[in-house]
């Protein structure tokens, strides 16, 4: 019962891995950003926890990998489609 919360928890490091990339650049950290990343690993845990998927991760790490892995190509695809989209409109 505990992997879509460890599927979340690898969402949520992948989102403060972003935040440490930016910290390291010295830029300027956006909250939006995060929380964008953060609620989008809430939807995939959520997601592989009421399609069944969660249950049949082996064990912590891969539940967790499976989270970060997870969140990192959705959120690539829906960044993609977003400027595919606002290209388009134009």
């Amino acid at each position: 019962m505990l992997s879509p919360l460890i599927v979340f928890l690898g969402g949520v490091a992948y989102a403060f891995a972003g935040y440490l990339k930016n910290a390291a650049r010295s830029e300027r950290f956006d909250g939006s950003k995060m929380l964008k990343t953060v609620l989008l690993a809430g939807l995939i845990a959520a997601v592989n926890h009421m399609s069944g998927a969660a249950a049949g991760f082996e064990d912590i790490s891969q539940a967790f990998t499976s989270g970060a892995a997870e969140t990192v190509l959705l959120e690539y695809l829906l960044k993609a489609s977003l400027r595919i989209l606002r290209r388009a409109s134009r």
